[in-house]
């Protein structure tokens, strides 16, 4: 069982640099980080619609990437010159939903001095995310579906259908076939976002990335929160290799930051910070699962007892290189 957990823990540093990679960054666009199977297929896929101009909707549980994926999409799609615009709808109010995403006429409403491009507008040629799609209200719907029909809508308190050429990329941490059965979401409006739908597996599906993740976070915020941490023991990694993530690659990252404020030595310290997760007590903690038959880590020593894991900065792709892209990490969903 030791050697096996070992094959998914991955602490050798030399698997670190072999199997984990990393892209995209150099541009501005948030760095991108892989190494199962699972997402090497989501990124294949990925990478075969960026270049095409169907809609896309992603799928996943909160904190597994879509928000990064979508910019990854527009940022090796034709449009990338154009605009990129992400909007959450959960985050609009009602209210003010339709005047944010089409805009308005002066005089509209009280307080519409002026006249005021949307999101579809000021994103024209480019492509827009919409995040929390389910969110949206039935009339939103409709509006939405308009644009997505024939790339018509018209701004609040306007007469004149206006046009625009944009790419609509969604995402959803809900069922929306669910929703659609239980009549909270417009089936036609359901088949014109779901023309290419990407699943994203949650982290705890995917656990041979959570050693190079785990890494890249502490890379990225040691200097700024303890710049005296210069790895992570393997104890410490076979722990967060156990754990199971309900807040997924958000969580880990949080989990990363979190240890690093607290860790009293040089090697990253997890039990403590992970003992603050309300959720932890033992329910969202497990053995490493063994890994599979074709798995990208394949089975090394382990280091000796307290060894730490010195920092390594994973292989870099070229950026806008789609051959070999991976699992999206960042702050987004």
């Amino acid at each position: 069982m030791d050697n096996l957990a070992r094959d998914i823990l991955s602490v050798n540093e030399d698997i670190a640099g072999r199997h984990a990679t990393v892209a995209g960054g150099a541009d501005g666009a948030p760095e991108m980080i892989w190494g199962s199977p699972e997402m090497s297929a989501v990124l294949d896929l990925v990478g075969k619609v960026a270049c095409r101009p169907a809609t896309v909707l992603l799928m996943g549980e909160t904190g597994t990437g879509k928000s990064m994926l979508a910019h990854v999409i527009h940022r090796d799609s034709p449009r990338r010159a154009r605009p990129f615009i992400a909007q959450n709808c959960g985050a609009l109010p009602e209210a003010l939903c339709e005047s944010e995403l089409f805009g308005y006429r002066r005089g509209a409403f009280s307080g519409a001095v002026q006249d005021r491009q949307g999101l579809f507008e000021a994103v024209d040629g480019g492509t827009i995310f919409l995040d929390e799609v389910s969110e949206l209200s039935p009339a939103m719907q409709v509006k939405l579906l308009q644009v997505l029909q024939d790339g018509s809508f018209r701004r609040v308190g306007d007469t004149k259908n206006r046009r625009v050429d944009v790419r609509v990329i969604s995402a959803t941490n809900k069922d929306l076939a669910a929703e659609v059965d239980a009549g909270r979401f417009r089936a036609d409006l359901y088949y014109r976002l779901n023309v290419v739908p990407i699943l994203i597996p949650p982290l705890r599906a995917r656990r041979e990335d959570i050693p190079a993740l785990a890494r890249h976070f502490l890379e990225k915020h040691r200097e700024r929160l303890n710049p005296l941490i210069d790895g992570i023991a393997p104890e410490a990694m076979r722990t967060l290799c156990a754990y199971d993530y309900p807040g997924n690659v958000r969580e880990l990252e949080n989990l990363i930051e979190r240890s690093l404020v607290m860790s009293p030595g040089t090697a990253l310290a997890i039990g403590m910070a992970l003992g603050m997760e309300p959720r932890v007590m033992g329910h969202h903690t497990r053995e490493p699962t063994p890994a599979r038959v074709g798995s990208p880590f394949p089975p090394t020593t382990a280091p000796p007892p307290g060894a730490v894991v010195p920092l390594r900065r994973p292989r870099r792709c070229g950026a806008g290189a789609y051959a070999a892209l991976g699992t999206g990490v960042g702050p987004g969903n």
